[in-house]
């Protein structure tokens, strides 16, 4: 049976590559989450993907009103153009 505790590191106790004194990489990770949040780049991209999804949204709400009223506009045709032939 493996020893599962083995290779296992506490996250309080972890040692960052770039510590100096004996730091951990706590703060490390707080501060770059601290940042994350701060960050404001990709804002516009988010922005710009909501348009582009409503606008997504109207044009297949849109294109199935269109193809039913087009189904029924060629149906009408049809159905006067069978009429006059017979």
């Amino acid at each position: 049976m493996r020893n599962s505790s083995v290779g296992r590191r506490r996250l309080g106790s972890y040692k960052s590559h770039n510590a100096k004194e004996g730091r951990t990489a706590m703060p490390y990770l707080l501060n770059s989450l601290v940042w994350l949040h701060k960050d404001e780049g990709g804002q516009g991209l988010i922005e710009y993907v909501l348009i582009l999804a409503l606008i997504a949204f109207a044009a297949v709400a849109s294109m199935k009103i269109l193809a039913t009223a087009l189904s029924s506009a060629f149906s009408m045709v049809g159905n006067m153009l069978s009429s006059a032939v017979s």
